[in-house]
């Protein structure tokens, strides 16, 4: 089973390991930062047995600006130059006067 270096290619986008987290920091982080959760699997069988399983990674980008277009491309960019087809989504996060952008995409393991 290979597992996608999360944590490098956030680095590699720009975030400094500091600033990037699995699942959550436990505690206040300054802006901007980034958490990327594993969520499930799922396998696709025949004959009785699984020929492939894919794993969904979800990737929350956090920032106090609108669609930080730099930061935003970097991340993008990085998951292009490595071959991930991704979706996104953005919403705004009233209480914590903080915008999100999630990237959502599957890793075959």
């Amino acid at each position: 089973m290979s597992r996608l270096d999360i944590k490098g290619l956030l680095r590699e986008a720009g975030f400094k390991p500091e600033r990037i987290a699995d699942t959550s920091f436990g505690k206040p982080t300054p802006l901007p930062y980034a958490v990327y959760i594993h969520g499930s699997s799922s396998p696709f069988s025949a004959d009785n047995a699984i020929l492939i399983q894919t794993h969904n990674i979800t990737v929350e980008i956090y920032t106090d600006m609108r669609r930080d277009q730099e930061l935003i491309g970097s991340v993008s960019e990085v998951f292009k130059r490595h071959g991930i087809i991704f979706e996104t989504a953005e919403d705004y996060i009233e209480t914590e006067k903080t915008y999100r952008v999630s990237f959502y995409f599957e890793e075959m393991i």
